[in-house]
């Protein structure tokens, strides 16, 4: 009699114990929740000047509270496969254990998932705000006249200051040779895809800057352009490009070679004027 009387008493202690863990488990849980939600809530939007910038404050949100959710279902899934076996064995005691401790659990979940969509739409009304903050560049009418040269020009003076600007070190020329900003070559073609018929002429320009091991010459070079109304998109390999038909600077690219050449090319082409 005394020793079922102390088995009973164990099994009982168990399973206090075994709710009080659940608990205690389901605080810990909604405590990362609110944790992640407080690093979306709090995190610098000025980080944020490009489009893979973006995705990747998207999907580290997203991938954190995704990670929690599973793990919380499958908590809940294995609490949900005790209660059905205390219900088959028709346990007293375990049942009612086990239907709390799923409920916990289910209110753990769906308060964690409510978490993570207000993670996300945090995120993604910081980054909204912030792009459209980024101040615009010089847009070309939508109808005629077209920019003249001297627009044309000044814009592509003032966007390589910028690149330059970005980088401690001094411009290099195609040949690899150290050249001053003022000094950077502009070259006048003919117009590519002119918008009519005409005559018309664009201006392109090549330089390179240094670059280094960890990329952050690009990336000082890509923020740069942002700030200056031009917000670069992640090409293939290691270059960020921009186009747009509708800004005095039709197209950039700045491919990182730090493994080729130890520099960082820049290449520029301009809208077309007519003659």
């Amino acid at each position: 009699m005394p020793t079922k009387y102390v088995v009973v008493v164990f099994i009982r202690v168990v399973a206090g114990f075994y709710l009080f863990a659940v608990l205690c488990l389901c605080v810990w849980l909604l405590l990362l929740a609110f944790f992640d939600n407080f690093g979306a809530w709090s995190f610098d939007p000025n980080d944020i000047r490009t489009d893979e910038q973006w995705r990747k404050i998207m999907s580290s949100v997203a991938i954190s509270s995704i990670n929690l959710i599973v793990f919380e279902g499958f908590l809940l899934f294995a609490s949900v496969i005790a209660t059905v076996i205390a219900a088959w064995r028709r346990s007293a005691l375990w049942f009612p254990i086990c239907i709390i401790a799923s409920v916990m659990l289910a209110g753990t979940l769906g308060l964690t998932a409510n978490m993570a969509r207000s993670d996300i739409n945090s995120v993604n009304s910081k980054a909204d705000n912030i792009m459209s903050q980024v101040k615009n560049p010089p847009q070309i009418p939508e109808q005629f006249p077209l920019p003249t040269f001297q627009e044309i020009e000044g814009e592509m003076r003032r966007v390589i200051v910028v690149t330059a600007e970005s980088n401690e070190r001094p411009l290099l020329d195609i040949s690899g040779n150290p050249i001053a900003v003022e000094d950077v070559v502009l070259t006048e073609e003919v117009c590519s895809e002119p918008p009519s018929t005409g005559e018309f002429r664009q201006l392109t320009s090549r330089f390179s800057l240094r670059s280094d091991e960890d990329g952050a010459a690009l990336r000082a070079a890509v923020d740069a352009w942002g700030e200056a109304g031009y917000v670069m998109k992640h090409a293939p390999k290691t270059a960020y490009e921009v186009f747009s038909e509708t800004t005095l600077i039709r197209y950039a690219n700045l491919n990182d070679r730090f493994t080729i050449d130890d520099t960082l090319d820049v290449q520029i082409t301009s809208q077309c004027w007519a003659l």
